[in-house]
């Protein structure tokens, strides 16, 4: 998501927010990488996900969508 809009999540305890210049250490598309992997591979445009979609992902109150 944006850096600037990091404060917008401030309230899911289950994220881990870190501040604007932080390096994610992200794998290769197609391939996981210390447990991590692309749920939705990258499209090539740079877009990042809007806070608020973030947000709505999680489900209300704090709890997670299942």
């Amino acid at each position: 998501m944006p850096a600037d809009e990091a404060d917008n999540l401030s309230h899911r305890k289950q994220l881990t927010v870190h501040p604007r210049g932080w390096v994610l250490d992200c794998p290769h598309e197609g391939i996981g990488s210390e447990g991590r992997l692309w749920l939705e591979p990258p499209d090539g445009s740079g877009r990042l996900t809007p806070a608020a979609q973030l947000d709505a992902a999680f489900g209300p109150a704090g709890v997670t969508a299942r």
